[in-house]
C-alpha cells in the first residue's frame, strides 16, 4: 500500500507537513509513552500537523488520534 498514487479508490497514507511551523519540545506534549528525550526545551522549525492511514485519521490538528 506505500508508494501508491494518491486517486480514488486508492488507500490513502498521507502525512501534512508545516516546514515554516517552529515549536518547542516539550516531554508532556509528546505523542510517545516515553517522556526521556534530549531534545527538552530545544526549538525545532517543521511540525506534522494531520496524517492519514488507510483513509483513518491518526493525527489531526497535531495530535495523536489512537
Amino acid at each position: 500500500t506505500h508508494g501508491r498514487p494518491v486517486a480514488p479508490g486508492e488507500p490513502a497514507n498521507l502525512t501534512v507537513f508545516d516546514p515554516a511551523e517552529s515549536w518547542h519540545v516539550v516531554p508532556a506534549e509528546l505523542a510517545s509513552k516515553s517522556r526521556n528525550t534530549p531534545f527538552v526545551g530545544l526549538a525545532l522549525k517543521g511540525k506534522v500537523k494531520h496524517t492519514l492511514l488507510h483513509g483513518e485519521p491518526t493525527v489531526l490538528i497535531g495530535a495523536a488520534q489512537r
